[in-house]
């Protein structure tokens, strides 16, 4: 097939987006769903968990496990299948085969870890290939939503910038009473020890020697984490706990792993709990990226579940955690720069707030808005096309029309932050992400056409593209910020900034106040294992 062709059809697939071989397409015949299951039932299923662990913490280059899976085929004498283009695994297909597995494989032989891994390499890579053909999306209007869950799922993340943030957020800024008027501030941090018998900061140690624990095991497919690892930690007790806390066996996964099946882009259960708990106090992760996870979103939901569902002032508060973390995150930077840039906190103003931030440099001012949201859980794993749309208009529309309002309001009254400005960029900032794809971009943009004041670009950004983007105008070489935002105006205007960065040669440079505060946390940990060692 061509290259940027989706075969069968005249539609052009997006140069981000590539195509999963499946089984029929290789061999001419679908594996029946009562083939896979029967498959999954013969096969030792230490073995099937050790290998699948540990192709979910790989990179999944598709040249090497194409030649790793043609070679097996070699040497039984079997004919090398010639896949032109297409993806013979995706991080996606190894979920939904985790899913199958828990449902159907044979608990009895869980502890069986003797086996040729190249034969269950190879059988893996079948069955994946296998479920390609019965979870395939249609070719329809629809498939511009299918691409943009796939574009969520498949984003990357950087587990230090987000412990760093969460250290950030969660322990300097959301428990520091100084930040907030006396009617606004949640004691968090204490509500927090209460319901669950350890600190915020207690668990970003176990979540942190957790992590450091599973990167750094060279066979994670083994039983990649026991207990017994944190014994040299003076939180032991509390590892223990949060462990159980993340963790489950097979057994008590089956009944939802049948349940959702159908659901191709269900891992609720995966995400919450992502350990799998092998034998008792021996577990296996079901993908290196879930771990990053729980730095993100669950211990802002662990937070989130302290207080109603219907209680909106721990909303509010948690808003004005993040604004205030974005408005450090710029002071820091500015500060640091060898431009004169000029940073102008949120005011009020005739009864009107102000952008949350706004940053100046002679003639030029960029204003930002900062919204805690997220996308809700249907735009993930549902089907309704009418979720994401409506994520899409509260996440990106709505925001971005009221910073141009705000910024209106000020230039119609000649408010004296507009005096001189000749250039203005506007910027969403939310605390998930939303992925950036060009039918959904095109409206997005088109949104300018409609402002009076001429704006020069609009954009939005997930946090973690604008802590790169402080990080990028925080040096002594930085290119100017106003530049960089034509720059990707005039040659890319419809891809996400993270692919911008990529793309350049501006290089990672990363803010330094998540450098700090994650080799801060790091240190921390390491004091609180190594005293108790030698203690």
């Amino acid at each position: 097939m061509k290259k940027n062709k989706i075969k069968g059809t005249s539609k052009k697939i997006p140069p981000s987006i590539s195509i999963q071989a499946s089984y029929k397409s290789l061999t001419g015949r679908i594996m029946s769903k009562t083939e896979i299951q029967h498959s999954i039932e013969k096969m030792p299923l230490g073995s099937i968990l050790s290998v699948l662990s540990d192709l979910c913490s790989d990179t999944l280059d598709n040249s090497k496990l194409i030649r790793r899976f043609n070679t097996h085929l070699l040497k039984q004498g079997k004919t090398p299948l010639k896949i032109d283009n297409e993806l013979i695994c995706s991080h996606q297909g190894l979920m939904l085969l985790w899913k199958w597995i828990i449902a159907y494989g044979d608990v009895d032989t869980v502890s069986s870890f003797s086996y040729d891994e190249e034969e269950v390499f190879y059988d893996i890579i079948l069955l994946n290939l296998a479920l390609v053909d019965h979870y395939s999306s249609p070719l329809d209007d629809n498939i511009k939503y299918e691409f943009f869950r796939n574009l969520f799922f498949n984003h990357t993340t950087y587990t230090y910038i987000s412990l760093s943030r969460s250290v950030i957020l969660y322990t300097e800024i959301a428990q520091n009473r100084d930040y907030f008027d006396t009617k606004d501030f949640m004691d968090i941090g204490e509500f927090f020890f209460e319901r669950y018998g350890y600190t915020i900061r207690d668990y970003l140690h176990v979540l942190t020697t957790l992590w450091a624990g599973y990167t750094g095991n060279s066979s994670k497919g083994r039983i990649a984490m026991d207990k017994n690892y944190f014994k040299r930690a003076r939180f032991y007790p509390i590892a223990e706990r949060i462990l159980d806390e993340l963790s489950l066996s097979i057994e008590e996964r089956r009944e939802w792993a049948i349940d959702t099946l159908n659901d191709r882009w269900n891992f609720t259960q995966f995400i919450e709990k992502p350990l799998l708990e092998v034998i008792p106090g021996g577990y296996i992760c079901f993908h290196e990226k879930l771990i990053e996870e729980l730095f993100i979103n669950q211990l802002y939901f662990k937070i989130r579940h302290l207080y109603n569902n219907n209680d909106s002032q721990i909303l509010s508060f948690m808003g004005r955690c993040f604004e205030k973390y974005v408005e450090m995150l710029t002071e820091k930077a500015i500060n640091l720069s060898s431009l004169p840039y000029e940073l102008i906190k949120e005011f009020e103003w005739k009864g009107r707030r102000s952008p949350d931030v706004l940053i100046r440099l002679g003639n030029k001012l960029l204003a930002v808005e900062v919204k805690g949201h997220r996308l809700k859980l249907d735009s993930i794993i549902g089907s309704d096309s009418k979720s994401i749309d409506g994520d899409l208009n509260r996440m990106l529309n709505k925001p971005i029309s009221q910073l141009y309002k705000c910024i209106h309001f000020l230039s119609d009254r000649n408010h004296h932050v507009m005096k001189g400005v000749e250039e203005i960029h506007l910027i969403t900032v939310s605390y998930g992400g939303i992925p950036t794809f060009l039918p959904f971009e095109k409206e997005f943009q088109s949104i300018k056409d409609s402002f009076e004041l001429p704006i020069s670009t609009i954009n939005h950004m997930d946090i973690s593209e604008y802590e790169e983007m402080m990080g990028l105008i925080g040096n002594r070489n930085a290119i100017q910020l106003f530049q960089m935002l034509k720059n990707k105006e005039n040659i890319s205007p419809y891809e996400s900034f993270s692919n911008f960065y990529a793309r350049s040669s501006f290089g990672k440079k990363g803010s330094r106040l998540i450098r700090s505060r994650f080799y801060e946390i790091i240190d921390e940990t390491l004091d609180l294992i190594e005293k108790n060692y030698n203690h």
